[in-house]
């Protein structure tokens, strides 16, 4: 099993990198999900320790101790990060992260013990004496396994309630993309009433293999769901991107008498630099939104649209992301469902009419062409 558990820590290690590397994800979710294997690969060098017999558990145990109670805290933190439009750490965010930080407190005169008074207490425990400790939380497996279990529940559940309910209040058609994680809760539920029943029974330290196999499910199953997810909350890019100063139209009464050509000029470069940093992403992108940033009556942007380019404000806006998404298709391994997310669509239906009626071809049959003429990738 320590085999097993040291291949599993080695790509877990491996996933951290490809989470701090992906685009697909804001930063805030990067950083939990991170903190999340961070976690699991201290509970699996600690059941490596225990499964080898060495000694350096007893030190480890500080560490191990309340990163595994903040397992499941930090996959409902992810799945909510995941669906936010703001990379910023909210201290409201962060309280879910006390129960571990008092467990660490709890703990922590343990910690100050040398190896021999660690090795002496867990004997104790071991064989039911009594053992005067300065607060009642010890770390040991029975409490451990309890605490595990217990957030593992309540966590759980609100996890599942964060992505069905507020992803749908975002996407028309996310409950069928909800239905493909229903297997992956089922098999998380399982490994935490896993946990919960071998501290109800007290089983043998002997078992702790299951215990092992648990952990390292979980930890598969956390990163299937990380790498399936989309990119479910955007950027607000509008309000990250300085423009230069733009002229200003001073009659907006008359389009024709105040909007000079080299005004109208201005005005579309402004525009095309927004939707080139990433505006036509934000599903909830309007021309009055846009006319507020560019600090242009929505009547001037829409003239302005209509004789700078070839079409009007809806015909710039689906040119941006379905050239995005055909981008998307050939380079990346997103779900089609995903590539629409990602580029802005609230619906799967309006992203698929929208990209048929441009090239000619479902996302589907683009997909599989690019994939035939670019074997290698």
């Amino acid at each position: 099993m320590a085999w097993i558990l040291l291949l599993s820590i080695s790509l877990s290690l491996m996933m951290s990198g490809y989470v701090l590397s992906t685009p697909f994800q804001n930063s805030k979710a990067k950083i939990y999900f991170f903190l999340l294997l961070l976690a699991k690969v201290s509970l699996m060098i600690e059941l490596a320790l225990y499964d080898i017999a060495h000694t350096a558990i007893y030190n480890f145990l500080v560490v191990s101790g309340p990163m595994s109670a903040s397992i499941s805290i930090l996959f409902y933190l992810y799945l909510k990060s995941s669906m936010e439009l703001s990379d910023k750490l909210t201290l409201k965010n962060m309280t879910h992260l006390i129960i571990p930080l008092f467990y660490l407190l709890i703990v922590s005169p343990y910690g100050f013990l040398d190896l021999e008074s660690k090795m002496a207490f867990h004997r104790s425990v071991n064989l039911a004496e009594d053992i005067t400790w300065p607060l009642s939380m010890m770390p040991v497996r029975s409490e451990r396994l309890f605490i595990l279990s217990i957030l593992g529940a309540v966590y759980l559940f609100l996890s599942w309630r964060t992505l069905i309910c507020e992803i749908n209040n975002k996407k028309n058609d996310v409950m069928k993309e909800v239905r493909r994680f229903s297997p992956y809760f089922l098999v998380l539920s399982a490994c935490f009433i896993l946990a919960f029943l071998f501290f109800v029974f007290r089983l043998p330290h002997s078992m702790t293999w299951v215990i092992s196999c648990v952990v390292i499910t979980v930890t598969c199953i956390n990163c299937i769901i990380f790498y399936q997810m989309p990119m479910l909350g955007k950027k607000k890019v509008l309000q990250s991107i300085t423009l230069p100063e733009l002229p200003m139209s001073t009659d907006i009464k008359s389009y024709r008498s105040s909007v000079t050509p080299e005004y109208s000029q201005a005005i579309m470069a402004a525009l095309k630099e927004l939707l080139i940093a990433g505006a036509y992403q934000d599903s909830s992108l309007s021309l009055e939104v846009l006319s507020k940033k560019l600090n242009v009556s929505k009547h001037h942007l829409s003239q302005i649209i209509n004789e700078q380019s070839n079409g009007n404000y809806f015909d710039l806006i689906n040119e941006y992301r379905i050239n995005a998404a055909k981008t998307l298709l050939q380079t990346s391994h997103l779900k089609i469902i995903d590539v629409a997310y990602e580029v802005g669509y609230n619906s799967k239906s309006t992203f698929y009419n929208e990209f048929k009626r441009r090239t000619e071809k479902t996302p589907s049959q683009y997909k599989t062409e690019s994939d035939v003429s670019n074997p290698s990738e």
